[in-house]
């Protein structure tokens, strides 16, 4: 394994072939309409447009959010917090102060948490619900929603460099449509970068690639208005086998709970779950370390390995809990998907395991 092994690499828009079946998009998912954007963003902010919102509402978010997308919506709107982390059963609805005309996000984190949550929360009359699945997209959950709104970004899911699905239970006001258009800078520069890790495998193209990435990641966050998905990305949705995706995440997630075990130092959150075969809600795996030393320590030697474990969300701003903090400084995911077979998956445990032997 090198510091240019693209199988653990954030570069992943280019789907292989194995997930690849030639034929439609035929998913009953989206039968009824949906909007594709650009990003999870676009959809957000789209729900926004839709809502009319403006002076005098409100919009709650988890403090364990996106910082960017909270400092951005915080320029024009009144943005406010509430408690859920997803190392945690539920939200702290004690901490949620929504009233009539309000917006609330409701996050799925990683794919753990259970709609009946959400769906037995006593909402206050006039208040928007917004569900935000982008870690479990093909969930029964988020295919059924019974929220006022509920998206997902794809491109953490899904080999795709930019996309994003929303669904409104309103007909009147979402005017939904089924097409794809221009490709924005962001999702070009990302379909750029995972093409050159991917094709020239040196150690020069790994940092032109991870400064291309990085750059995408810049133009995303300076986005204000939403924008469509790009053809490219709206054509390759309608060609890759959703099931198989999920299934393969699902297999190399229990190869890597079965061959990590047990440890002191470390939680897997979503280690435990008795996956159902046709719910297609499994993320990366996440893990939850007993401090955020521990957790430095193994991403950095790891990061020395060439693998690259996402941290959600590292650098959480101002606004931020200090419960979030420690969530945040706590954790990373393991980067296995589609991509990958069991014996990767068992593979990239056991490194985890050596690694964590020299972080005592």
């Amino acid at each position: 394994m090198t510091p240019t092994d693209s199988r653990f690499t954030p570069f992943m828009p280019l789907p292989p072939a194995c997930v690849l079946d030639g034929d439609v998009m035929r998913s009953a998912f989206f039968s009824n309409g949906a909007e594709f954007l650009s990003s999870g963003r676009g959809a957000l902010l789209r729900i926004l447009r839709l809502e009319k919102f403006g002076e005098g509402r409100r919009i709650f978010l988890p403090h364990f959010f996106c910082p960017q997308i909270s400092k951005s919506l915080a320029k024009s709107f009144d943005v406010r917090f509430f408690e859920d982390l997803p190392c945690e059963k539920t939200p702290r609805f004690e901490t949620l102060d929504a009233k009539c005309g309000d917006i609330v996000l409701a996050v799925n984190f990683l794919g753990l948490r259970d709609r009946n949550i959400w769906d037995s929360w006593e909402k206050p009359d006039g208040v928007v619900l917004a569900e935000d699945h982008s870690h479990a997209p093909f969930s029964h959950w988020a295919a059924n929603s019974s929220a006022d709104y509920s998206f997902a970004s794809l491109r953490k899911y899904l080999p795709l460099p930019d996309g994003a699905w929303l669904k409104s239970k309103s007909k009147e006001a979402s005017k939904m449509f089924l097409r794809g258009g221009d490709m924005d800078d962001f999702a070009a520069d990302a379909l750029c970068a995972a093409a050159t890790v991917e094709k020239l495998k040196d150690a020069s193209s790994a940092d032109f690639s991870l400064a291309l990435y990085y750059g995408a990641e810049a133009k995303l966050n300076a986005l204000e208005v939403p924008s469509r998905m790009s053809g490219y990305s709206f054509e390759m949705l309608g060609r890759l086998n959703l099931e198989k995706i999920a299934k393969l995440r699902r297999d190399n997630l229990s190869a890597f709970c079965a061959a990590f075990g047990e440890n002191p130092h470390v939680k897997i959150l979503n280690g435990g779950a008795e996956f159902v075969e046709d719910e297609p809600r499994v993320f990366y795996p996440a893990l939850k370390f007993e401090n955020a030393a521990i957790r430095n320590a193994a991403y950095a030697e790891l990061r020395r390995r060439g693998i690259f474990c996402p941290i959600f969300w590292g650098g959480l701003g101002e606004s931020a809990s200090e419960s979030a903090r420690r969530a945040s400084d706590t954790m990373f995911l393991v980067p296995l998907d589609f991509r990958h077979t069991v014996d990767d998956a068992a593979m990239l445990a056991e490194t985890l395991r050596d690694v964590l032997r020299g972080c005592r």
